[in-house]
């Protein structure tokens, strides 16, 4: 990161460009596999008479922030599976519950026309719903 940061205060002194919030990450610890990120600000400073004397950096450690940016998005991933997972699990046990009741009426109401009609229709409707999970919830 020093190298970074005097790599940084040469080019704001020699061009005099100044950096503002510019996020940078860097490979740490012996094996390079730990990440560190680093919020990077640089600005020079001058004499009455306009005359660069230094370059002022300010360095931010924003290593734990960018972790927990990240834990925030995998939340959200998780919530959004959690809601498709309970709308398919709706669209599944509305015509479970249905077949059920029509499985335990149909040995003594099997002689009623329109019980019949009704379970004839919920068939239909299980029929389609193989379409219906394809579609977006609602």
């Amino acid at each position: 990161i020093s190298s970074v940061g005097h790599a940084m205060g040469i080019e704001t002194i020699a061009e005099r460009v100044e950096v503002r919030n510019k996020e940078c990450t860097f490979s740490t610890g012996e094996s390079g596999d730990m990440k560190q990120c680093v919020r990077i600000s640089s600005s020079n400073f001058s004499n009455q008479e306009g005359e660069v004397l230094g370059a002022l950096l300010i360095l931010d450690d924003i290593t734990k922030l960018k972790k927990l940016e990240e834990q925030i998005r995998q939340n959200d991933r998780l919530a959004s599976i959690g809601t498709l997972s309970a709308g398919m699990a709706h669209e599944i046990k509305n015509p479970l519950v249905s077949i059920k009741t029509f499985a335990q009426l149909l040995p003594e109401r099997y002689q009623d026309e329109e019980f019949r009609n009704t379970f004839s229709a919920e068939s239909r409707y299980l029929a389609r719903l193989p379409r219906r999970s394809q579609q977006p919830p609602r």
